[in-house]
């Protein structure tokens, strides 16, 4: 089996290269080449069967990337291939039989805080901004292609690898403390990823479905803002912040809770709890450690500043 990734570098897409590995599936990449890619290129290659720099997103580039390939997993991003169209296209015109699984996000349901969770693959799609109009595009264009196909929509993902930034905490400012939020590791999402992938090759039963990818109930990874943002500090010795730091509009949110019953059956990938990722994440920041604990006050001075929403 032979599997290619498009922007296979970046966290996740690293997650499920890990994971394709482990399953001994042969693995190729196409992304850009940057200093962080070829970085992180150079850290796995052991992993990496093929990699495929497209920096021009030439189409010659991607039909070589397809050419030997059964699955493609398609990471959302279009930054190696211009657009979904471009892959759509070389599929079809390369005679290529191969199966592609589309990660989109739970996102394009758009706020949905006003109805009764869970929310469902089936409910009414709210395209309130462009980015939710782009990923609800892609997937019609998917559906509408001919291939054979699966839409993974993932719910918020946490990153295990340590690779923790000041991007993490500018999203968390728009996530009211009051607001449904349902997480998922990187690791179970990586999960779910390739078994679909393999499902997609084996028979029918996931093919031109969609699912919604999350934690699930049942790991304590249906929970509020407040205590994920709560316990992503305060395990990483920082402590929480001003309340008014965060967005506080519901309207303008779009996570929740979701129906992964089926897409958990199917799949079989929740595997850890949000408890788990604390733990994690209190190893890998060793709880801040003591230089962090002593400038903890002026580290939370510092975010409470750099939100977009505490009055000055």
């Amino acid at each position: 089996m032979n599997v290619l990734i498009t922007g296979g570098l970046s966290n996740l897409g690293l997650a499920v290269i890990s994971e394709l590995s482990e399953k001994d599936i042969n693995v190729s990449v196409l992304d850009v080449k940057n200093k962080k890619n070829k970085k992180r290129y150079k850290k796995n290659k052991n992993l990496i069967n093929k990699i495929f720099f497209n920096d021009n997103r030439s189409a010659s580039v991607l039909s070589k990337a397809i050419s030997d390939c059964n699955c493609i997993i398609y990471m959302g991003n279009d930054e190696s291939i211009q657009s979904i169209g471009n892959l759509i296209n070389e599929i079809n015109n390369s005679g290529s039989k191969s199966c592609l699984i589309c990660i989109s996000t739970s996102k394009v349901m758009g706020p949905t805080q006003a109805k009764k969770p869970p929310i469902k693959t089936s409910d009414k799609i709210n395209c309130i901004n462009g980015i939710i109009i782009s990923n609800v595009n892609k997937e019609k264009e998917i559906i509408s292609s001919g291939i054979r196909h699966s839409i993974l929509r993932l719910t918020y993902v946490l990153d295990t690898s340590g690779d923790y930034n000041d991007d993490m905490m500018k999203i968390l400012y728009e996530h009211p403390l009051d607001g449904r939020i349902e997480v998922i590791l990187d690791l179970d999402a990586a999960a779910a990823i390739v078994n679909a992938s393999i499902s997609l090759l084996s028979d029918n039963v996931i093919n031109k479905k969609t699912f919604f990818i999350g934690g699930g109930k049942a790991n304590g990874c249906q929970i509020y803002n407040r205590t994920l943002i709560n316990g992503i500090l305060s395990e990483m010795g920082i402590g929480m912040i001003d309340e008014n730091c965060f967005l506080k509009d519901l309207n303008n949110y779009c996570f929740d809770w979701y129906d992964t019953e089926k897409s958990n059956e199917l799949l079989k990938y929740q595997n850890h709890s949000f408890n788990d990722y604390l733990d994690i994440l209190r190893i890998k920041t060793k709880n801040g450690g003591p230089v962090v604990k002593y400038l903890a006050p002026k580290i939370r001075a510092t975010l409470e500043k750099e939100s977009p929403y505490l009055k000055k």
